[in-house]
């Protein structure tokens, strides 16, 4: 059982491995997660943009954007700076 437990960590490694910017990278559960991003005024009125366009598609069904709206944003801000940010990254801004 330990091996599959190795392999399943070592998968999740190298589809990881992408996301890689040579800093400090952390494993949680299965996905990678970078440091902290450094929001500058720039990127936060970017995302605040694409926050909003999620809004008035309605991908906000109570209080926070839904799966939809967080991978719509991930994938803008990413097409328009080249950070791909993580759900939890969005959802911490």
């Amino acid at each position: 059982m330990r091996y599959k437990f190795v392999f399943q960590f070592c998968a999740t490694i190298v589809q990881c491995w992408g996301n890689l910017d040579l800093g400090d990278q952390i494993l949680v559960g299965n996905y990678c997660q970078g440091d902290a991003m450094d929001w500058t005024d720039g990127y936060t009125a970017i995302v605040c943009k694409f926050f909003a366009e999620q809004v008035r598609k309605g991908n906000r069904p109570n209080t926070h954007l839904n799966n939809v709206g967080f991978s719509e944003v991930s994938d803008r801000f990413f097409q328009s700076t080249g950070i791909m940010l993580s759900k939890m990254q969005l959802k911490n801004k």
